[in-house]
């Protein structure tokens, strides 16, 4: 088994950098119980310390914190230097609660990650903690130290999060080298609805400290961590180094919903493992609708947009009428017409937007059958879940859907590959040498011929070397 070391690797001397990020950055080190035991140890597992650092601020996140701490992995804790420059970020999402896969799923999935993040030489992100899809790609890993896994959970949140705080030390004690060591002993036996233990095979941890925690607390690092894994991928001033980005999404709720809609809107491809239920089978349901509800939805979506039109011609027209009302007519009859002109122009906004909210009601009626019950009851047929589905549609090109119940020998990988050539900012040279590197012979025959997007859908991996991984 590979192990991981840093004893080459160069960190800038105590005041080389004067980096803002240090006043709010406390880091550590931490070994888990279970995989650091002596036992394990002498059984061969030679894992290292997991690299973990405190981010603390309060109110809302400051731009340029995801862009600094993208440098604390690359300049700091030299992830690059030591695991090699990731090709693809694979940033997974999904059920952080009572989630469980059939175990013929579970070994596809993990075969798959393996497969995928190998392949493309991947760093992997997620929220951190041993619960849910989480630990199910901690487990995924835990035969594969050498493969970057990082985790972003919300540091109120984290059981044992007061042992962190009290070892953790500042970034010139890190430079120095006297990183203090937490011994980590929660596990998943110890969750509750209040807070988590992490995940004991990930490499390294962003723990958001925004002064929040408890149960109402959940679901307050999912923005921040996507802002801060994007951040890393784009941090590279030569746009020809900027690392692709895709989201996996396994089961999950309303706030994995908000996630993938935040991903799209930035153009970021996804993965939905559409047979996972939850927010991923809400996707598929509301993307793979039937020819007759296709047909009606259609019609209703034209309604929609024409009145939509007329709305907006009518508040231009009381834009106008009210100008002139105010500046136009001063005294006499012409002032009354000008301000009967602006009546007319309100009562004709009015009746407008009527017709608008009856249309989307109409729309949404037709929407909310396209869910299943069970996905109602998760509360996705709520006015406005349906609507950032509808984002989610208008964003279809970017969505790849994968089963994994019906493929006995299913491949995430090729998924994940078909799905990076769906991102549009990578430009064609960028993504040739991307399919030289995962050595995908019909990839590159196809971006020769001029083909991208969904025309590299289904591709087969005719032949994958594995990349070489820097070991120092």
């Amino acid at each position: 088994m590979a192990r991981v070391q840093i004893a080459n690797a160069r960190r800038p001397e105590p005041g080389e950098t004067d980096d803002p990020l240090a006043e709010r950055l406390r880091v550590c080190q931490m070994r888990f119980a279970s995989v650091h035991s002596s036992e394990t140890q002498q059984a061969g597992d030679l894992r290292e310390p997991a690299k973990v650092a405190i981010v603390n601020f309060r109110g809302p996140v400051p731009d340029d914190l995801p862009g600094r701490i993208a440098t604390l992995l690359d300049k700091e804790w030299l992830v690059d230097e030591l695991f090699g420059k990731p090709t693809v970020a694979i940033i997974v999402t999904g059920g952080a609660q009572a989630f469980k896969m059939l175990p013929r799923v579970e070994r596809v999935f993990r075969e798959g990650l393996v497969k995928a993040a190998r392949a493309t030489n991947a760093w992997v992100f997620t929220g951190g903690t041993s619960s849910g899809v989480m630990k199910y790609v901690g487990e995924a890993l835990a035969s594969h130290p050498d493969i970057p896994c990082i985790g972003m959970p919300l540091f109120g949140n984290v059981l044992g999060h007061e042992l962190i705080e009290k070892k953790a030390c500042s970034l010139d004690e890190m430079r120095d080298a006297k990183e203090q060591m937490v011994e980590y002993a929660p596990t998943e036996a110890d969750n509750t609805l209040l807070g988590a233990a992490l995940e004991p095979h990930h490499t390294h941890f962003l723990l958001l400290d925004n002064g929040e925690a408890g149960a109402k607390a959940w679901g307050m690092e999912i923005e921040f961590g996507l802002r801060t894994q994007l951040a890393y991928c784009a941090h590279d001033k030569n746009k020809d180094n900027r690392v692709p980005a895709v989201l996996l999404v396994v089961q999950g709720g309303p706030g994995t919903l908000k996630t993938v809609v935040k991903a799209v809107e930035k153009g970021v491809p996804v993965v939905v493992i559409a047979d996972s239920g939850g927010c991923a089978s809400a996707i598929r349901d509301f993307l793979t609708r039937a020819p007759g509800a296709r047909e009606d939805i259609a019609a209703a979506e034209r309604e929609l947009a024409a009145l939509a039109s007329e709305l907006d011609a009518a508040k231009s027209a009381l834009s106008a009428a009210t100008a002139k009302a105010e500046t136009g007519a001063k005294s006499g009859g012409a002032r009354e017409q000008a301000l009967s002109e602006r009546l007319a122009a309100r009562i004709a906004v009015r009746e407008a937007k009527k017709r608008v909210d009856r249309a989307d009601a109409i729309l949404l009626g037709l929407e909310q059958k396209l869910l299943k019950p069970a996905e109602l009851t998760l509360g996705f047929g709520k006015a406005s879940t349906v609507r950032q589905l509808r984002g989610i549609r208008a964003n279809e090109r970017l969505i790849e859907l994968f089963e994994l119940s019906q493929n006995a020998t299913a491949d995430i990988s090729q998924s994940i590959l078909s799905a990076v050539a769906l991102d549009e900012k990578l430009p064609p040279h960028k993504m040739l040498e991307l399919a030289i590197v995962w050595n995908n012979l019909q990839m590159i025959g196809s971006i020769l011929a001029g083909g991208r997007g969904r025309a590299l859908h289904g591709l087969s991996l005719i032949h994958i070397s594995e990349p070489t991984r820097r070991t120092p």
